[in-house]
């Protein structure tokens, strides 16, 4: 069975320790799929800016805490231009995801965001 983590962030606070822990806690949790859900304002970011930092944080973590090996799970990014707590929930009724990782470095989600039907079925992790 795959089991999915949704990890919202803020690509431009979040931290290489979070993104570190964020992988080591889908490892231990036997769950293969990570999908790291962001926002960005056309306006003020760059993609090329993101993309670069995602690769920073994975270089983070695949020099320091994998020392190179093959990360047993799939991360995939899904980066949003819009309203990203309707996108959000839109992906969470569509994906129905088994974990949420909820944490001050994304401030557009919270335990609030969730609706009630979703809430039942998702685990929140704070991180």
């Amino acid at each position: 069975m795959k089991h999915t983590l949704v990890f919202p962030l803020d690509w431009k606070t979040v931290s290489k320790q979070r993104f570190s822990e964020v992988i080591q806690f889908a490892r231990t949790n036997q769950i293969n799929r990570i999908v790291l859900f962001m926002q960005i304002i056309a306006e003020q970011m760059k993609l090329d800016d993101v993309y670069f930092k995602l690769l920073e944080l994975n270089g983070h973590y695949q020099a320091n805490v994998n020392h190179w090996q093959p990360i047993p799970l799939t991360i995939e990014t899904v980066i949003e231009s819009k309203d990203t707590e309707t996108a959000l929930m839109n992906f969470i009724e569509k994906e129905h995801p088994q974990w949420i990782v909820v944490s001050t470095e994304a401030p557009y989600i919270g335990l609030s965001t969730l609706t009630n039907s979703a809430r039942s079925n998702i685990q929140t992790v704070n991180l």
